[in-house]
């Protein structure tokens, strides 16, 4: 399943400018099967998504399970990274299209 991180969400109109609605992002459950990662120096989380996910645009996911990406693509050498497992990724996709086209 290929999903953008803002493919879901509403344009609105607000004092006549345009923006995006605000996005909601469903909980991504630890699995026995997620894989744990320590990140080295010049990780970032597009790699890293396309190294387990072969699909560059997924970065957002892997952000959202740790709770890491705000500003910057790179991640700090020595953390711990959680790699959601794909069967919990595509539950995370379809909730969050879900979640954001109900409204």
């Amino acid at each position: 399943m290929n999903i953008e991180r803002y493919g879901t969400n509403k344009i609105i109109l607000k004092n006549k400018k345009r923006m995006y609605n605000t996005t909601i992002y469903p909980k991504i459950e630890k699995s026995a099967k997620d894989i744990y990662i320590y990140a080295v120096k010049g990780d970032r989380l597009d790699l890293l998504a396309y190294d387990y996910y072969h699909d560059v645009e997924l970065w957002f996911v892997i952000a959202h399970a740790n709770g890491i990406g705000r500003g910057t693509m790179y991640v700090e050498p020595n953390k711990q990274v959680r790699i959601p497992e794909t069967t919990k990724v595509n539950q995370f996709l379809l909730e969050l299209e879900e979640l954001n086209n109900v409204r």
